[in-house]
């Protein structure tokens, strides 16, 4: 782009009393923004429409009807005297899946290699602490559930995964204080925090280039709306050269999406007062697009700023509905027509029922009685017995056993789809049923499950690897400075992260990983390890990612997400101990070692302390980034000061 074409000049509109300042757009970005209208318009058109896959409803009313069987919201009924039931099955059913993903462990193991393919496994230990504890700071745990959640509820979910900057007014008391009117302060708009953020989208908010392509990062273009308060868009936006430019008065909007004068996308009344975000990006055109209440932000072709070459925004299906449409079928509407029959049934029942204690009538006594004199302890005069017989014998009768049957029957087809209540932790049906028996329930729900749990798998590989790439492009970007008054000289200081883990032998210990811009020997590492390790009473294992090696040598990442148990089952304990018995039994040696590894690990305890060992083995590996192994954390809340420990030992 010319320079030119990126100078703004103002121009005034005046409304009344009040004045808006709009951009003044060359031609090229009046052809640019106009053409980019019609693409949002045709995605939106698209999406809107009809769609066979959504059994002939619009995603609109796809979406709505989910989320109302997924909270079994009642719905008002149109006959007097009936009232709307819900069982509340496809919910039970829902949170039985839920409960059982929510116990593994899908968090991503990361595998680095250099360019010929040789593993770097310090590195991706170190990759691998540092996306846990940005995790762990963020409360990713309960993300994570609600992630889960709304890939079985809505069958599709979108993840935003971004660097963000947020700004905020920070205000400084230079006299008076806290009671005192006259009080005086300084403020000034500056960035507060910058971080990682994953954001469930509603996938109301979300526009696909093409729904007939399944592949999100094959999208010709993507783009989201989303209408937030104004002061949330100025902490992001604010310091946007073109923020001058963005209102939220409705007098200055135009109708006919003009540009150079504000408008929406979506009409709604919500967005009154408030900012509706249009961000827009194209992985064949590497561009990248932010439209604040119709205005753009960004300059004509601006490039995708994250750097790498996928979307910023993660698509799960949980079951596809075709190789060539992009959305996937919920566990809502895989299941809603058998509930919907067992609802019905259950509701007739209830009106049987209900039939059966106060049958219809027929009035033959030529005066005006009430239903409430049929009521239990009733006395009534006047009428002889017979005058007000029953309209049909069968009437007091009541739900059969047939029917009965055929409520069980329509149960069973609803257990056979999904998961059976012994599993899901309800009462059996009847009958006792034996500890074998629900192994094997809870073998086959895993197999009925198995689609579910890959594609909850998937979403978190997918998620890792965007945070990865975000980690490599941002997190080693350097903090500060300071003096380093050995050496007199300024130097930059980088984030540094603390995470306990399990140190292989050493047992539980505290993991380190911090930055350096120049390699560290082994030697200083390893006695720095050592003095954190005599001052703090376990074990350290320190990894110094040289920042300039990192950026210069060829390193290819790669994602495994294993799903797994969280809680080591009692199951796994007794196969360990049997393998240990027939290893034993053959007269194999054994590596205490390893085993005490697996023995920690298994039954949750400081395997290093099962076995005498009579001397240590550190482990160093001379890559990117240097380690060494120490065996039990007394707090998980301790930050070593890493750079003045390495200097010391350097300094020796």
């Amino acid at each position: 782009m010319k320079k030119e074409d990126l100078t703004q000049s103002s121009i005034e509109r005046d409304m009344g009393q009040k004045t808006y300042v709009t951009p003044e757009y060359t031609q090229k970005e009046r052809d640019y923004f106009g053409s980019m209208k019609t693409k949002l318009r045709t995605a939106q058109e698209n999406r809107d429409k009809v769609h066979e896959e959504f059994d002939g409803l619009t995603y609109y009313d796809y979406y709505r009807a989910n989320e109302r069987f997924a909270n079994t919201i009642l719905e008002q009924t149109k006959n007097k005297g009936t009232k709307d039931f819900k069982s509340g099955t496809l919910r039970t059913k829902l949170n039985a899946y839920l409960s059982t993903i929510t116990n593994l462990n899908l968090a991503g193991e990361i595998n680095s290699f250099d360019k010929n393919n040789l593993p770097v496994k310090s590195l991706g230990r170190a990759m691998e602490d540092i996306i846990f504890r940005i995790n762990e700071v963020s409360n990713d745990e309960e993300a994570k559930e609600m992630r889960q959640y709304e890939l079985l509820k809505q069958g599709t979910i979108f993840v935003e995964t971004l660097w963000e900057e947020k700004y905020s007014i920070q205000k400084k008391i230079t006299s008076g204080g806290l009671g005192k009117i006259d009080t005086t302060w300084t403020s000034e708009f500056k960035k507060d925090k910058e971080e990682i953020s994953k954001r469930i989208l509603s996938g109301l908010s979300v526009y696909l280039g093409n729904i007939n392509q399944y592949d999100i990062n094959k999208q010709p273009y993507i783009y989201t709306v989303e209408v937030i308060d104004y002061d949330i868009a100025k902490q992001l936006y604010g310091k946007w050269d073109r923020w001058g430019s963005v209102t939220t008065d409705e007098q200055f909007f135009s109708g006919e999406n003009q540009l150079g004068s504000p408008w929406r996308l979506i009409d709604d009344s919500n967005t009154k007062n408030k900012v509706e975000v249009i961000k827009y990006q194209s992985l064949p055109d590497n561009e990248y697009q932010v439209i604040l209440n119709g205005i753009p932000m960004l300059p004509v072709g601006f490039p995708i700023p994250w750097g790498f070459d996928r979307c910023s925004i993660v698509q799960q299906n949980l079951e596809p509905i075709a190789f060539n449409f992009a959305y996937g079928k919920s566990f809502i509407f895989n299941n809603k027509n058998l509930v919907q029959v067992l609802d019905e049934m259950l509701k007739l029942s209830v009106l049987k029922t209900n039939k059966s204690f106060q049958p219809a009538r027929i009035n033959q006594t030529g005066k005006r009685i009430t239903p409430d004199m049929f009521l239990p302890g009733k006395m009534v005069e006047g009428i002889m017995k017979g005058q007000v017989p029953l309209v049909d014998d069968n009437d007091a009768i009541g739900v059969t056993n047939a029917e009965f049957a055929m409520i069980g029957q329509i149960k069973g087809f609803v257990d056979a789809n999904t998961v059976s209540q012994t599993y899901g932790g309800a009462q059996e049906e009847g009958g006792s049923v034996t500890a074998t028996q629900i192994i094997e329930l809870q073998r086959q729900a895993k197999i009925m499950m198995g689609i579910t749990i890959l594609a909850c798998t998937l979403l978190e590989k997918k998620i890792t690897e965007n945070m990865l790439d975000i980690v490599l492009d941002k997190w080693f970007e350097p903090l500060d400075t300071k003096l380093d008054e050995a050496r007199g000289m300024i130097k930059n200081t980088y984030r540094q992260i603390t995470r306990e883990r399990n140190l292989g032998s050493a047992g539980k210990g505290l993991s380190i990983v911090g930055v350096a811009e120049e390699n560290v020997p082994a030697e200083s590492i390893r006695d720095a390890e050592d003095n954190l390790q005599e001052r703090y009473g376990f074990p350290v294992r320190i990894s110094i990612i040289n920042k300039k090696e990192l950026e210069t040598r060829k390193i290819f990442f790669y994602v495994v997400v294993t799903a797994k148990d969280k809680n080591t089952s009692e199951t796994q304990k007794i196969m360990l101990v049997d393998m240990f018995k027939v290893l034993i039994g053959f007269g194999l040696p054994v590596n205490t070692d390893y085993m005490s590894e697996v023995l920690g690990e298994v039954y949750e305890m400081d395997g290093n302390k099962l076995f005498t060992k009579t001397q240590p083995q550190p482990q160093m590996e001379g890559d990117v980034s240097g380690n060494a192994q120490g065996a039990t954390p007394d707090s998980s809340n301790i930050t070593p000061n890493v750079s003045a420990s390495l200097q010391a030992s350097t300094e020796k």
